[in-house]
């Protein structure tokens, strides 16, 4: 008899822990700051300030296009990204963020297509460039782990803090 037991099929998973990490309004405007330096640290800039003012996930973010946008630029309608959902996926900005859409919409080349937040060369930030830009930054702002998905949490805390339903 050539059957063996699975070693794993007595493992217990340890019990999921919740994410204690979030970005602060003092970390944001450190990490804004420290995006000043050159072309490609400024778009980057872009991306953190509109992290901070819409709680979007990262990823949802880098593939937003201008036909995302709501025509008052108030909201982002998101394409359905997952099977258990039904519809699209509204996320609301906050005025600083309406007004970055704003910017950024007017400043693209006008095409529906067209990326609101495209990297240097034009093209959607990959989760691993955001990954490694945040790596950078947290390295030279000497900040523990620090992901970008943490400004989603702080969105949610600060909402939670500010009493909005």
């Amino acid at each position: 008899d050539h059957k063996m037991a699975c070693p794993l099929a007595e493992a217990e998973l340890p019990p999921k822990q919740r994410r204690k990490q979030f970005v602060t309004e003092e970390m944001h405007r450190q990490l804004v700051e420290r995006c000043r330096s050159n072309r490609w640290s400024r778009r980057f800039r872009q991306m953190l300030i509109m992290l901070w003012h819409s709680g979007a996930r990262p990823g949802e973010l880098s593939s937003v296009t201008i036909a995302n946008l709501l025509p008052d630029c108030s909201a982002i309608v998101l394409d359905k990204t997952r099977k258990k959902v039904d519809r699209d996926r509204v996320v609301y900005l906050s005025a600083c963020g309406q007004t970055l859409a704003k910017i950024l919409r007017f400043y693209s080349d006008g095409k529906p297509d067209s990326l609101l937040l495209p990297n240097v060369q034009g093209k959607k930030y990959t989760i691993n460039a955001i990954r490694i830009r945040m790596k950078r930054l947290r390295s030279d702002l000497g900040f523990e782990k620090i992901t970008a998905y943490a400004y989603r949490h702080g969105f949610v805390t600060k909402a939670l803090q500010a009493d909005v339903p």
